[in-house]
């Protein structure tokens, strides 16, 4: 059986839209150093989330993919693809 997608992005009114798309990857926050009233906060990587060709599509958008780490569940899938 194929995983299926579990993104969930927030339309306009602010409510979750899942889907049920079958999933060409993963993808999560990588681990990283944010600045927090001056001070380096290490913040550990997320787990990592199936995602769709739809919402994988999204990550190609000006400064949306250096947040994610996308691993393709097919040897050939880019996001997007």
């Amino acid at each position: 059986m194929s995983e299926t997608c579990r993104i969930q992005w927030c339309d306009a009114k602010g409510n979750a839209t899942p889907d049920n798309n079958i999933a060409v990857g993963r993808v999560r926050r990588p681990a990283r150093v944010v600045q927090i009233a001056g001070r380096s906060v290490p913040v550990e990587a997320s787990q990592w989330f199936p995602i769709c060709a739809d919402h994988a599509a999204q990550l190609q958008e000006p400064n949306i993919l250096e947040q994610w780490e996308f691993e393709p569940l097919h040897p050939n899938a880019t996001p997007g693809v």
